[in-house]
């Protein structure tokens, strides 16, 4: 009789722990709903925080309530995979890829934290290397970037790119040692902030002057400009230089032309005496005739 009462009362919590179950676990359809709400905050959040970019330190809260609901609702297999769209995980892929090509993503002791709060150990995903760092960059760099808006506002114009060039070079060392050692993956806004801190130095208080040195860009200049003059001259000289071998290679030597003795011009020789050729005076004044033409 006792074990009966026993088992009764056991079935009674068993079914009242069940209930209360059920009534403190919300549905589905709720927990839906609910990540609706949280990812339509987001898309609101960072659209406000968009220009200048603020969105890891001021939609942290947002997106990190956006990717817990995400979880509780991922044990409801009924919205996921069941066709070739797949709404629910492709919308939570597309909301999470702005939050980590901003870089707000960080690692501090193996714990999940923001950019937008001042942190001392960075964990490097891609890499799998943790390093610490005995100060905090990020707030070490908004003090640098507060000094130097702080001397800008402060001083004269004319007098503000002497004045403040050393802080502004302090700056830019420090942002692109960060720069360096995380391969580029520096948060955005810092990334933002420091492109229109630039902006406003260079163009603004147009404190970078850079004088051109024309000296390269003079004896580029000259050198193409010869380039004609010396092929033509060359062409030039290489011409007369052919025209005159043609003309000594095929002009006739009148010396070398004299005709053949004829044999009435021909005399004969004495013994043991060479015979020379003996020619006409015709022919004697044509040569030279020839010859004098020849030389005049």
């Amino acid at each position: 009789m006792f074990e009966r009462l026993v088992l009764k009362l056991y079935l009674i919590l068993q079914a009242y722990a069940f209930a209360t179950k059920l009534d403190t676990e919300p549905s589905c359809s709720k927990l839906l709903a609910e990540l609706g709400d949280f990812q339509k905050n987001l898309v609101t959040c960072v659209t406000h925080n968009s220009v200048p970019v603020q969105i890891c330190s001021n939609c942290k809260i947002v997106y990190g309530n956006m990717t817990k609901q995400y979880k509780k609702l991922s044990n409801c297999s009924e919205y996921f995979d069941q066709d070739r769209l797949n709404l629910i995980p492709t919308t939570q892929n597309l909301l999470s890829s702005i939050w980590s090509k901003a870089y707000c993503n960080g690692k501090y002791f193996g714990k999940t934290v923001f950019s937008g709060y001042p942190y001392k150990c960075y964990f490097l995903s891609i890499y799998h290397v943790t390093e610490c760092d005995q100060d905090d960059a990020l707030q070490k760099y908004t003090d640098k970037n507060e000094e130097l808006s702080t001397c800008i506002n402060k001083t004269a114009n004319n007098e503000v790119c002497a004045t403040c060039l050393h802080l502004y070079r302090d700056l830019n060392s420090y942002f692109t040692s960060l720069n360096q050692r995380y391969n580029g993956k520096v948060c955005f806004e810092m990334q933002d902030q420091m492109n229109r801190t630039r902006n406003h130095w260079s163009k603004g208080l147009k404190c970078c002057q850079r004088k051109p040195k024309l000296t390269y860009f003079t004896i580029a200049l000259a050198f193409v400009i010869s380039l004609p003059m010396i092929f033509y001259t060359s062409s030039y000289i290489i011409t007369i230089q052919r025209e005159n071998n043609h003309g000594t290679l095929h002009d006739e030597d009148p010396l070398l032309n004299v005709p053949a003795p004829t044999a009435s011009t021909s005399s004969t020789a004495t013994p043991g005496a060479t015979s020379l050729p003996t020619t006409s005076s015709t022919n004697l004044n044509e040569t030279t005739s020839a010859i004098s033409k020849k030389i005049f």
